[in-house]
């Protein structure tokens, strides 16, 4: 096998252990990095963590600027690195990332550099990652979604083609965006998604979709499409255009923006899941307390601005000592991932929802007043308790004691998110003094 990666590493004996299945060139300097990097063309290059400290990023700067083949610089790393060239992957995903980065996605690019249409292709790359791509990142992408509906827009730009669709299949559905400039109906559409085997159960259409033309014969457009697997789901791209208007530089041009698509969903994929990690109770998958906490602060200044209400929500568990000392802690466990996940389907999509510690939890409700407030404490209340909940052979019925204040917010309202905090924790309490099982309410 050919040497397709350089690895960059303060310790070669870490590199062989992580890629023996692989044939690498190693690095264990910058100076060795550079001489190699010039000498041949690699589909990747794979960085350690310390290395890169060591080195200040001139790798990413040499590549960029010097090498001919711009191949992927992925650093080994639970860390994420605010650079666009720069791909993050904790040790744990590697065999993941060897298997999705295939010998297609990461061939280097060569072109003669007389080529009109070659260099057309390469600023176009270009263009999608330092404009588009970039500016992603830097405005704070919070979905996938907003990653498809940015791509929509690329594609249009490059290709304007007559069908575009880009969507995910996971379980139990499939998800599709369409660009607002197809000419085909949404039948039609499901129809070429069927029959190129893109969908798994129900199909959904994402976006406002509007015919804007008569319906074009579908029997003119030559299809390009990609089927990208990640960790839990399957991302796809379909590209109709005219069989009469797709000549060799069109195809040339739909192949290199599918395989830049590929490339940037992993990287934002990557992405968002470190963020998840960051801002995700580790047990139920729900908001964590950092940031139910900086999430409220910034409800509290945005409705001082509008003066607006919102509503903060504590409950606790009751008697949740008694399910671990009698069914274990997996038991205990089972029914805070159970409850969590109850709960979440009983508030709106606009509300957070975060574990706070332990069996406590908080549900911020923006623009509520406090009726809005109570009326859903009390249904989450009833809820849970009508509820029977199941660990292996066991039924288990719960209750919890809410704690609910309503903040009504003016311009020089003078508390802070601790008064906040304080007298929706006091509210609960009250709750589990008066005999568990209900709502106090509040308000300041």
């Amino acid at each position: 096998m050919n040497k397709n990666f350089l690895l960059c590493f303060h310790d070669k004996k870490y590199l062989q252990s992580l890629f023996k299945d692989f044939s690498c060139d190693y690095a264990l300097d910058k100076y060795e990095a550079y001489s190699k990097l010039i000498a041949k063309n690699y589909n990747a290059v794979f960085i350690s963590e310390k290395f890169l400290y060591n080195n200040k990023f001139c790798i990413s700067i040499f590549v960029k600027e010097i090498c001919s083949s711009k191949p992927p610089l992925i650093v080994i790393s639970g860390n994420y690195y605010f650079l666009p060239d720069l791909i993050s992957v904790p040790e744990s995903d590697l065999p993941k990332v060897l298997k999705s980065f295939t010998e297609e996605l990461l061939k280097p690019v060569k072109h003669n550099e007389s080529d009109v249409f070659q260099n057309l292709v390469v600023h176009m790359e270009e263009l999608f990652l330092n404009k588009y791509f970039h500016e992603m990142i830097l405005k704070g992408l919070k979905s996938l979604d907003q990653c498809f509906l940015k791509i929509i827009e690329i594609v249009d730009i490059v290709l304007l083609p007559e069908l575009f669709v880009i969507g995910r299949v996971t379980k139990d559905k499939t998800e599709y965006f369409v660009s607002p400039n197809n000419r085909l109906s949404k039948d039609i559409i499901d129809e070429i998604l069927v029959e190129n085997k893109l969908t798994e159960g129900k199909l959904v259409l994402r976006n406002e979709f509007k015919i804007k033309e008569k319906n074009i014969d579908i029997s003119e457009l030559g299809y390009f499409i990609k089927k990208n697997i990640l960790a839990d789901e399957t991302i796809f791209t379909v590209i109709g255009i005219k069989r009469s208007a797709a000549d060799e530089n069109v195809k040339i041009m739909a192949e290199a923006l599918q395989n830049q698509i590929k490339s940037t969903i992993f990287y934002i994929s990557s992405l968002i899941k470190q963020q998840k990690m960051y801002i995700t109770d580790y047990l139920t998958d729900v908001y964590n307390r950092r940031f139910f906490d900086e999430t409220v602060k910034k409800e509290l200044q945005r409705s001082k601005r509008h003066r607006e209400s919102f509503v903060v929500i504590f409950f606790d568990i009751d008697n949740f000592k008694y399910i671990n000392d009698n069914y274990g802690h997996s038991a205990g466990d089972h029914i805070l991932v159970s409850l969590t996940s109850y709960v979440h389907s009983l508030i709106r999509d606009s509300d957070i929802f975060a574990r706070l510690g332990g069996e406590e939890f908080g549900i911020l409700l923006p623009e509520t007043d406090a009726d809005g407030g109570r009326f859903l404490a009390e249904k989450i209340r009833k809820k849970v308790a009508e509820k029977t909940f199941s660990y292996e052979s066991s039924k288990i019925i719960l209750t919890i004691s809410a704690g609910v204040l309503t903040v009504k917010n003016s311009e020089d309202a003078d508390y802070d998110y601790d008064i906040i905090y304080k007298m929706c924790d006091n509210a609960m309490y009250e709750a589990k003094r008066l005999g568990k099982n209900r709502s106090v309410v509040s308000e300041i």
